[in-house]
């Protein structure tokens, strides 16, 4: 995969990666002509003019903590489980990356309220297929799918797949009517880094004289703890596996940028509906000074002035 190297700049980083759209198999994709938007402050709005980049976050780092989880069903049918399947899906959420965008025909004041409730609160339109063109940039994955809202306290119809998971939230959101763009475990140039920790550790984990070594030394500290009827290999294999995927979240950032076209992405601007003239007007400047051409309007919500009495 062609991508950019990642501009590291202190704690986080910047990182960028070019990919295009993908279709998957669990992914409700809507038609390319579907309209969404993206709600945002005028800050998020300078940062998307200035760096061409949709920004996605880690499943993990959403306001959600049910993002990527169980339900409270799936959790109690699956706990019992010897493979240790909650525990994977715990460690898999850190593995997807999500963009969101709101599905309507219109604009929703409760999304204007809810992702730019201050002063100067912008939103961009756009669809389906406007994304999926102005993604088109190299060979990695993003696809697209509308979420499934899910009552938690009750569905338990586990998917088995990661990208599902990515898709699910609980029914009290069902009023964003969201549509996303989901990564999975995108590489964000982390092989030359991880040859870097490799050198000098080539050499393959003899698992059965590990656990013999572990068990003695348990044995030294805890005289009465014994191995036998213990799947002590199983054990050590899920602890290795359990560092693998803490200390890939250590080394990857909670969100990047993905290039974008910014002409093909959007349709149009929208500005707030409780903006004064001024911010409309300081929308339109910054868009000239990054040579953005789309069109730009007031919110058909903004409130009429009032007659003289």
């Amino acid at each position: 995969m062609t991508r950019s190297q990642p501009e590291l700049g202190g704690f986080g980083g910047r990182y960028t990666i070019f990919v295009p759209y993908a279709e998957h198999p669990v992914c409700e994709t809507p038609k390319d002509e579907v309209v969404l938007w993206r709600y945002m402050d005028f800050v998020k709005f300078i940062a998307l003019l200035d760096s061409s980049e949709l920004r996605f976050t880690r499943l993990d780092q959403l306001d959600d903590p049910r993002e990527g989880m169980l339900t409270d069903v799936e959790l109690g049918e699956l706990s019992s489980r010897k493979d240790d399947l909650v525990r994977s899906v715990e460690s898999d959420r850190t593995f997807g990356y999500v963009n969101c965008w709101h599905e309507a025909n219109h604009e929703s004041m409760a999304m204007w309220d809810l992702y730019s409730p201050r002063l100067g609160s912008v939103a961009i339109r756009s669809s389906v297929g406007r994304i999926k063109k102005a993604i088109e940039a190299d060979t990695s994955t993003v696809m697209i799918g509308r979420i499934q809202y899910l009552n938690w306290a009750t569905y338990g119809a586990f998917p088995g797949n990661v990208i599902a998971m990515c898709l699910r939230k609980e029914q009290s959101y069902k009023h964003e009517s969201e549509v996303r763009l989901v990564m999975w475990a995108p590489q964000l140039d982390l092989e030359a880094r991880m040859e870097e920790t490799a050198k000098g550790e080539s050499q393959a984990i003899n698992l059965a004289q590990l656990t013999k070594d572990f068990a003695r030394t348990l044995g030294e500290v805890c005289p009465l703890w014994r191995y036998e009827g213990a799947d002590l290999p199983m054990i050590m294999l899920r602890a290795i596996n359990r560092g693998h995927a803490e200390e890939y979240v250590k080394t990857t950032p909670s969100g990047f940028g993905v290039q974008t076209r910014i002409p093909d992405l959007i349709q149009e601007v929208i500005v707030g509906p409780r903006e004064p003239q001024w911010v409309a007007d300081l929308v339109k400047n910054a868009m000239a000074r990054y040579g953005v051409t789309v069109p730009v309007r007031r919110s058909t919500l903004t409130p009429r002035p009032k007659r003289d009495e």
